[in-house]
């Protein structure tokens, strides 16, 4: 299974982002239609995935045979269930194609209705805003757009709806889901459409870090995470009860990637003063209602305060790639006071695979995987560049990076 194969399964929670953002774009689809019934209209997705943006829309109404469309979809799996869904309209047409590619759809005729949801999240801010100016190409006069972007910061929505403006649309809405990132706007061409054809391509999407897509999945499955999280392991434990031996009562802590807030709840009772975190929204509202105080944090853009007399990060540091692993070090040395702990778990110098698995997903969930080692080490004063391991790799000897490091004897592992 793909990346965006799984991506697709927080559908399957009708309370997640990704579910009540597919709401907003599908009532607007079938608005759009009773505005515009009972003439014959037409529609192209750009990137439509299974096609449920406009095929679930269809499947509930009595007038779906004046609808004709074509989706592209590059994922043959998407592309493939989206076109097994549309057998049953003789003028849905499917392409397994590069919908960046505008000859993935050149030859159809123009649009009344396009439908760009989950596209500008995942590319540049450049070829979002060369594929703005390029949708009025694509339409029919008075054409409808419906798109979708996050608003992870830096917010680029604001910028986005006035690319819009400033391309001869009309904004009709624009939807901020509660307690999520998502959004989706909603624009009508009122300028003349252009005659003179699109670039050949619009965009190319952007290799994300690791720990960006770890934060998307989360973000979209937080509720599933946490009806299928257990309680925490043995080991797990046991750490925890030697950071808080470490640090006595009282001590401060920030918790990194804190997820459901179990650890923060452990370390909390053991007398710490935790302040939890996590960088998706989702874990951070579902920390909300367990009684937490979390914070949303970013690691690798968002101020750390501090000083701290410790740093916790569980399953946190393995979705980075190793330039993200020094930035991030680097900025939890100087968030943790001069001999400050840092504790995180690493992997096992037999574990050389990448932060995810090969279909995208986390390699592991955040209350720890078989495989891991945990550990911690204390902060020291300046760099220390002598490296015996790949970066991020836990081996039985020492590895270091830029102001932190990791040796034998300061670890706490059993």
């Amino acid at each position: 299974m793909t990346y965006w194969e799984s991506w697709h399964e927080a559908y399957a929670d009708p309370s997640s982002p990704l579910s009540r953002r597919l709401a907003v774009v599908q009532d607007h689809v079938d608005r759009w239609l009773d505005q515009t019934a009972p003439r014959p209209v037409r529609v192209v997705s750009l990137c439509a995935g299974d096609g449920r943006d406009l095929l679930e829309v269809l499947a509930s109404r009595a007038d779906a045979d004046r609808v004709t469309g074509t989706l592209v979809e590059l994922n043959p799996g998407l592309a493939g269930q989206a076109l097994e869904t549309a057998r049953r309209w003789p003028g849905i047409e499917v392409r397994t194609a590069d919908a960046g590619e505008t000859s993935g759809y050149a030859d159809l005729p123009p649009a009344d209705l396009a439908l760009v949801c989950g596209v500008f999240g995942n590319i540049s801010d450049a070829d979002v805003e060369r594929t703005v100016a390029a949708l009025p190409a694509l339409l029919a006069p008075g054409g409808r757009v419906i798109w979708t972007r996050t608003r992870r910061p830096p917010d680029l929505t604001p910028t986005v709806r006035n690319w819009f403006a400033r391309n001869g649309f009309r904004e009709v809405d624009f939807v901020a889901i509660p307690d999520s990132l998502a959004a989706v706007g909603v624009a009508d061409l009122v300028a003349a459409p252009f005659a003179a054809p699109p670039p050949s391509r619009l965009f190319t999407f952007e290799a994300e870090s690791p720990n960006h897509r770890t934060l998307d999945v989360y973000e979209h499955g937080a509720e599933r995470y946490k009806a299928t999280q257990g309680p925490p392991q043995a080991w797990h434990l046991a750490f925890l009860d030697r950071i808080a031996a470490a640090l006595g009562p009282g001590a401060s802590v920030l918790e990194l990637g804190s997820g459901t807030g179990q650890a923060a709840q452990y370390l909390a009772e053991r007398g710490l003063a935790v302040q939890p975190s996590d960088g998706a929204v989702a874990f951070v509202e579902r920390m909300r209602e367990a009684g937490l105080s979390p914070i949303r944090l970013d690691v690798l853009a968002d101020d750390l305060g501090g000083p701290w007399d410790a740093v916790v990060a569980f399953a946190v540091f393995l979705h980075l790639t190793a330039e993200e692993l020094g930035t991030v070090l680097d900025r939890v040395r100087q968030a943790v006071r001069p001999g400050g702990l840092l504790a995180f778990p690493s992997r096992r110098a037999t574990d050389r695979r990448g932060a995810t698995t090969g279909s995208g997903r986390p390699a592991s969930s955040r209350s720890g995987v078989p495989g891991r080692s945990p550990r911690c080490s204390r902060t020291t004063a300046g760099p220390s560049r002598s490296s015996s391991a790949r970066p991020g790799i836990g081996t039985t000897g020492s590895w270091s990076w830029p102001g932190v490091r990791t040796n034998r004897a300061a670890r706490l592992t059993g």
